[in-house]
């Protein structure tokens, strides 16, 4: 599982973590039942504490995408349509986008005229 993460973020790492772990499921990248990496796997892959790796599987685990089962972790049955959580995930990676444009020093104008061009330009293919 590849994930990067941004430590310029204002977003804590295991919150990155579990929204691309989240992300991962709800995209059906990561299916039901199928396991999640070893805490201490991805921990070394990451290169972070694993005790941020627990609190992002714990995120995940609120939320209802995710089980602890035995010494693992693995998708869980019955993530539905989570609408709710679905529109709060997105908000969180515009807000990374977002930190990543102000960071690049483009202007906020810029920001907003290119997000709805894009918008208008992606759902537009429909």
């Amino acid at each position: 599982m590849i994930i990067e993460l941004d430590y310029k973020c204002d977003q804590p790492p295991e919150r990155q973590l579990a929204d691309a772990i989240a992300l991962r499921i709800l995209t059906g990248r990561l299916r039901l039942g199928d396991p999640l990496p070893a805490v201490k796997d991805l921990a070394l892959q990451l290169e972070i504490n694993p005790r941020v790796v627990e609190r992002a599987y714990e995120l995940v685990r609120e939320v209802g995408l995710a089980v602890a089962e035995g010494q693992g972790w693995r998708v869980a049955p019955g993530a539905g349509d989570m609408a709710d959580y679905r529109a709060a995930l997105v908000g969180r990676l515009l807000q990374r986008a977002l930190g990543q444009a102000r960071a690049l020093g483009v202007p906020q104008a810029v920001v907003a005229e290119r997000c709805q061009r894009t918008v208008e330009e992606y759902y537009g293919r429909d």
